[in-house]
């Protein structure tokens, strides 16, 4: 089923201090791509600070040292996004590509023209217009922004002075089309958006200022089709599970006559009977993929008083009006209210649950950036997850060292034993079993045989005998079951760039 693209753009003015208040707008409105300029980013902010649940993030810093500037993309994850890099060297701007339309790529784009010429050594107006000849026949385009060119009348497409006008011009050669109508600073509209086609936007919608910057909000409907929809499929809820009945079941098994045959046998039966009881005692729920997870510490207050926020300024018009200075002032104190309840929560029960703390901790300075897209040695890039894995296979594949046939060399010499402590036996005991499993965590994903830990630890009394039995079996036999050998493998992107050549991929250490 296909769907029409929601965006939102907004200067923010400094977005390291906006982030929750992002987040919040971001569960509220469900865009499908959030534009940001003058997000103040540098080296020392990093990528965990920014992200948004939901969202992959698209970055490029001011690359000089000059306070301001910067620029952001979040495209929901579904969609994977590959980022896309122009050749020309205009300094603010971040791009990507997505499907949409049976196999079409839309390019997405957000862009900062600085009005302060003296930041970059260079004519930055010449700069932009390179970069609108270079992508400005691109079949669909997306562009937003806030390119800073108050002067230009939108009406009649003409402009005070020569930059701007160079602009405009540039802009109608390409046959590129300017959406937006209403005044977005001030009494000035120096926030665009930008496409290839002049019915891909039907309204472009000003939602009232962002958190405290003095930008409006822009929000509208890309009239383009993608198949990035969420998903949904079932899954085991362990929560809800018949662990009576199981038990009950596991208790009055005779292991001792169903466990026959080798290492290999007895393991297989085993798991073949967790997982009928699965089947059988363990209801399923419907998991939805591509739906933005709210932020823990965002209640569902702040989330009613932003949309009630944007309704108050759809229907005044006027960021002074009274209603809608009301609504921005009780939205803004509940986000960080509650997000001060919930970081005090965390602090408060740090010794009974210390794992919610350092988890939140480690979401606020790490993140998983994912690997790919994959340029291969012909210099086809690779963006699929089923191609790229068929692509690091056969990479790995073929640095793998290849064992000899030759039969391992024997020991010839043994040292002399005084003391008689040979090492003839492995004692496994029920009691080193059941110490064992309740070392598990049940906050672990399941391996290949697609066994919850969570699971495994609630019945770890009824299945402590047949895991004895099957260890035993295996150090006596010498064997080692497959399940037990087979690992889920991925590749993790480290440093460096993370389009990845493969030619070089050890050097770029992912």
């Amino acid at each position: 089923m296909d769907k029409f693209l929601s965006c939102i753009y907004v200067n923010a003015h400094s977005i390291i201090k906006k982030v929750d208040s992002l987040q919040t707008v971001a569960r509220a409105f469900q865009p499908d791509t959030i534009g940001i300029t003058e997000s103040w980013t540098n080296s020392d902010i990093a990528d965990a600070e920014l992200m948004v649940p939901g969202y992959d993030l698209f970055r490029k810093d001011r690359p000089v040292s000059s306070r301001g500037g910067g620029v952001l993309l979040y495209v929901k994850s579904i969609f994977h996004a590959v980022e896309y890099r122009p050749r020309t060297a205009f300094p603010e701007h971040i791009w990507c590509t997505l499907d949409v339309d049976g196999g079409k790529n839309l390019l997405v784009g957000v862009c900062y023209r600085t009005p302060n010429n003296d930041i970059f050594n260079f004519d930055n107006n010449r700069r932009l217009n390179d970069l609108i000849v270079e992508l400005g026949g691109s079949e669909m385009l997306l562009l937003m922004g806030d390119f800073n060119y108050p002067d230009i009348n939108w009406e009649d497409l003409s402009a005070s002075s020569v930059t701007s006008q160079m602009f405009v011009d540039s802009l109608e050669d390409h046959f590129l089309v300017q959406h937006v109508k209403n005044n977005t600073r001030k009494d000035s509209l120096l926030d665009l958006v930008i496409t290839s086609e002049p019915d891909m936007v039907d309204t472009v919608n000003v939602l009232g200022n962002f958190a405290t910057s003095d930008h409006q909000l822009l929000q509208w409907t890309l009239n383009v089709k993608s198949s990035g929809l969420a998903s949904q499929h079932l899954v085991l809820d362990y929560a809800k599970a018949d662990y009576v009945t199981i038990k009950s079941e596991l208790s009055t098994t005779c292991w001792s006559e169903i466990l026959r045959g080798d290492a290999e046998q007895m393991w297989s039966t085993f798991r073949d009977t967790l997982t009928e009881l699965m089947n059988t005692h363990v209801p399923r729920r419907i998991l939805k993929d591509g739906i933005n997870r709210k932020p823990q510490w965002m209640s569902y207050k702040a989330l009613r008083l932003i949309k009630r926020k944007h309704r108050l300024y759809a229907k005044y018009k006027d960021n002074k009006h009274p209603a809608y200075m009301k609504a921005a002032r009780e939205a803004n104190t509940e986000i960080k209210r509650s997000k001060r309840r919930f970081e005090k929560k965390l602090a408060e029960n740090i010794k009974s649950d210390v794992k919610s703390f350092f988890s939140y901790a480690r979401n606020k300075s790490q993140t998983r950036s994912g690997v790919g897209p994959i340029r291969t040695e012909s210099g086809e890039l690779v963006s699929s997850p089923a191609d790229m894995v068929d692509v690091l296979n056969k990479y790995f594949s073929s640095v793998f060292t290849k064992e000899s046939n030759k039969p391992h060399p024997s020991v010839e010499y043994l040292p002399d034993i005084n003391d008689g402590a040979v090492l003839r036996d492995i004692h496994i005991s029920e009691d080193i079993v059941s110490k064992k499993l309740d070392l598990m965590r049940d906050d672990k994903s399941g391996g290949p045989d697609d066994l919850s830990p969570r699971f495994l630890n609630r019945i770890k009394d009824e299945i402590c005998v047949p895991l004895t039995m099957i260890f035993r079996q295996s150090l006596d036999e010498g064997v080692v079951p497959v399940d037990w050998r087979t690992a889920n493998v991925s590749p993790i992107y480290k440093k460096g760039d993370n389009i990845l050549l493969l030619q070089g991929i050890t050097d770029q250490s992912a």
